[in-house]
């Protein structure tokens, strides 16, 4: 609270907006919900019809409402997202799932930065 103090010059109105706005969304049920919808039966391709940025953007809210709260996501967040790829129809798309899991195995535990990565290079791919 006091880094706001000090960017808003104690207006108190401005000063509490931004501090809502801040932590809006970290609440218990929030971050349960956020963790509900990144459960490994909702982490599937083929219910967005094949449709990867539909896909990308479905999971990219909650983990970002996650790493909001300060909470880590987990190894088995980027494992659900890499096995729900897999129903893909392209070929050349699950070679390239398939190059991302070998070299998640062989680096070990995920960074949220490295969670948002992948999304980036799904979407571009």
């Amino acid at each position: 609270m006091q880094r706001y103090h000090e960017a808003h010059t104690k207006d108190g109105v401005v000063l509490w907006y931004c501090f809502l706005k801040h932590f809006a969304g970290t609440s218990t049920e929030n971050l349960i919900e956020a963790y509900s919808q990144l459960s490994e039966s909702k982490l599937k391709l083929s219910l967005y019809q094949g449709n990867i940025l539909n896909f990308t953007n479905a999971i990219s809210a909650p983990i970002l409402r996650l790493i909001k709260a300060k909470e880590t996501p987990s190894i088995h967040h980027y494992l659900y997202v890499l096995h729900g790829c897999m129903d893909a129809p392209n070929k050349e798309f699950l070679a390239f799932i398939f190059r991302k899991e070998v070299k998640f195995c062989k680096l070990g535990p995920t960074h949220s930065s490295l969670l948002l990565d992948l999304f980036n290079e799904l979407d571009t791919e």
